[in-house]
């Protein structure tokens, strides 16, 4: 089975990092990370646990299935999304090899300590504008737990142990299902709606729990809440058929301690849409949760939420 791994390719000391995406895939072809330490330096250090990753995992030469994913502008300023996999031994470059940094990216203070390069002869496999891509996979970047790293495994495991606060907002069920469809243009399998969900972006998943609102008789001014401190979504009922407005809360995956910060504000008009519901709440306890098979349901009433729902996710093989 295929593995997938997510590669930032930034270099710079420290934060604003330079986007050299397209510098090392696509003129150097090579995967890169940056450090002032060498390869075995790297295997002995915890602190640098991306880098560690990276290096341990591309020191194997057993790699075969391993696909690397790395989003980044083109040549053209266009934000693009590179699959490619290892073509070559891991190695280490110092600052007399061809493999440099470019010392514009540092500042002078970081000049007397600037990165060497470790990486890999990479294969491209596919280059895609980010904005023809399956929108999962075109918000990746806003994944915290991804982006704030060098080297993430894309890999639904990763949730078994996971907490809302811990960044981890997505099965990644949906990403690997939207790769595998950038890569191989072919209509992804899913066996289930549970999994069909799995395949949007949180955006998208706002967007249906805003529709099915609409479709229920509420008016929603805007689909996405932004600054609103503890609503996603407004909705204002003014048909007066004795129901109240709803303020929504909205997560791919609702897991018990974000749960319990919700049930501290006893609030009636709270409700909460989630893919998957991983909490152990009962009805009484606090703000109710309608989950995969409540919206299973609901679209089943509405065919323009339905419509709408299959346009969005064309590239998935399944009729909801």
């Amino acid at each position: 089975m295929d593995e997938y791994y997510f590669l930032q390719i930034k270099e710079g000391p420290c934060s604003p990092y330079v986007d050299s995406v397209h510098k090392w895939i696509m003129e150097k072809q090579l995967a890169a990370i940056f450090s002032t330490k060498t390869i075995n330096e790297l295997k002995d250090d915890k602190s640098k646990k991306d880098q560690q990753d990276f290096v341990i995992k591309f020191s194997d030469s057993k790699t075969n299935g391993t696909k690397l994913i790395s989003i980044g502008q083109n040549e053209n300023n266009i934000e693009t999304v590179y699959i490619y996999e290892k073509a070559g031994p891991l190695k280490f470059y110092d600052k007399k090899s061809k493999y440099t940094v470019d010392p514009a990216n540092y500042s002078k203070v970081s000049q007397n300590n600037i990165d060497n390069v470790i990486g890999f002869p990479v294969k491209l496999i596919k280059q895609e504008q980010i904005a023809k891509c399956p929108l999962v996979l075109a918000t990746m970047k806003s994944n915290q737990w991804l982006t704030r790293g060098t080297f993430k495994k894309i890999d639904p495991s990763n949730m078994k142990n996971a907490k809302d606060e811990d960044g981890y907002d997505n099965s990644y069920f949906g990403n690997i299902k939207a790769i595998e469809y950038v890569r191989t243009k072919k209509k992804q399998k899913v066996k289930d709606f549970l999994q069909y969900l799995e395949c949007l972006s949180p955006i998208e998943f706002e967007t249906l729990v805003a529709k099915i609102k609409e479709a229920q008789g509420y008016f929603v001014p805007a689909y996405k809440g932004g600054a609103l401190k503890d609503y996603d979504i407004i909705c204002r009922n003014e048909n007066g058929k004795n129901k109240k407005d709803e303020y929504i809360q909205v997560k791919l995956n609702l897991y018990q301690d974000s749960y319990n910060k919700y049930k501290q504000k006893r609030s009636d008009d709270l409700h909460i849409y989630c893919v998957s519901n991983k909490t152990k709440k009962t009805i009484q306890d606090g703000p109710e949760i309608y989950d995969w098979e409540y919206i299973e349901k609901a679209i089943k009433k509405h065919q323009s939420v339905k419509d709408w729902l299959m346009k969005s996710l064309d590239w998935v093989d399944f009729i909801p």
